[in-house]
C-alpha cells in the first residue's frame, strides 16, 4: 500500500479502486454489480485489514459522488472513520500521525452525506468511415488530401480514425481519382521522424472546430491487402492534421 498523505484517497489502492469502479459504473450503469465485481476481483486486498479499509473508503467516495446508497459500505466506512478500523499502520507511525489520519477520516465521513449524480456515458463514434476521402482547406488557399485508413469504435466514448496525408495539393477541392494512386506524404522537416509517413490517430473530440476545413468528398474501397494498421501510433488533435499538411507543403506536390 503506497500512501502519500493523510486523506482517505491519498494512496495507491484507493486511487485504483476509484478508477476501476468508475469504469464499471459507466458501462454497466449498475451500482451493485460494479461493487460485486470489485469485491470479487480484489480479494487479496480484502484479506489485508489495513489495505481493505482503503478499498471501502474508495467505494464510499464513489457512492457519495454518484448518489447511490449501500448499507454495507456505509457500515464499513463508519467503523473505519469513527473506530479506527484498519488504521494500524498509522498507529505505528506514532500518536501524532495517527491523530492526523483520524481527523482526515472524520472530515471525509462528514463530507459523504451529500450525494452527487451518476456520470453519463458519452458515446462518441469515429467521425469518418474507413475509406473516406478528405479535403483539407489550408491557410495558403490550397487543398490537401487525407485518406481515412481505418475507424475504431472499440472504446465507445472515444471512437477514433486512423488518417494518412497524401502527396498532393490542389488549387481547387481535390477530385476522388487522386486518392487511388497518390503516394503517402512523408515527413521531411524533423530529424526524429524524417522519411516516415505522415499519419496519426484522431479521436472524435475537438472535430467541430475544424469541420469547415475538413470535408469528406467521397469514399474508396480499402482492403486488408493494401493496408495494415500499425501496432503503435500517436494520437493527434485535429488541428495537427491541417498543420502537418501545411508544414510539408511543397510546390512539386501540386496537382494542376
Amino acid at each position: 500500500m503506497g500512501s502519500w498523505g493523510y486523506a482517505p484517497m491519498s494512496n495507491d489502492t484507493s486511487e485504483d479502486i476509484r478508477d476501476e469502479f468508475e469504469t464499471k459504473l459507466k458501462y454497466r450503469k449498475d451500482f451493485d454489480a460494479a461493487i460485486k465485481e470489485i469485491l470479487t476481483d480484489n480479494k487479496d486486498i480484502l484479506d489485508d485489514k489495513d489495505d481493505a479499509s482503503n478499498l471501502w473508503l474508495a467505494l464510499a467516495d464513489r457512492q457519495w459522488q454518484y448518489g447511490f446508497k449501500n448499507d454495507k459500505i456505509k457500515t464499513k466506512v463508519k467503523e473505519i472513520c469513527q473506530n479506527g478500523i484498519g488504521q494500524n499502520l498509522w498507529k505505528e507511525e506514532g500518536s501524532k500521525e495517527y491523530l492526523k489520519r483520524m481527523n482526515a477520516l472524520e472530515k471525509f465521513y462528514n463530507k459523504i452525506s451529500i450525494p452527487k449524480k451518476i456520470p453519463k456515458l458519452v458515446i462518441r463514434k469515429a467521425i469518418f468511415k474507413k475509406g473516406d476521402c478528405l479535403s483539407l482547406k489550408l491557410d495558403n488557399g490550397y487543398y490537401a488530401c487525407a485518406l481515412v485508413l481505418d475507424e475504431d469504435n472499440s472504446d465507445i466514448e472515444y471512437g477514433d480514425n486512423f488518417i494518412v496525408l497524401l502527396q498532393s495539393f490542389t488549387q481547387n477541392k481535390p477530385t476522388l481519382d487522386l486518392f487511388y494512386n497518390t503516394p503517402y506524404l512523408v515527413h521531411t522537416l524533423s530529424e526524429h521522424n524524417k522519411g516516415e509517413i505522415v499519419m496519426s490517430e484522431y479521436d472524435a473530440i475537438g472535430f467541430k472546430k475544424f469541420k469547415t476545413q475538413i470535408e469528406k468528398i467521397g469514399n474508396i474501397n480499402i482492403t486488408s491487402t493494401n493496408f495494415r494498421r500499425p501496432k503503435l501510433c500517436s494520437y493527434s488533435e485535429w488541428n495537427l492534421l491541417i498543420t502537418e499538411a501545411q508544414n510539408e507543403f511543397k510546390e512539386e506536390y501540386i496537382i494542376l
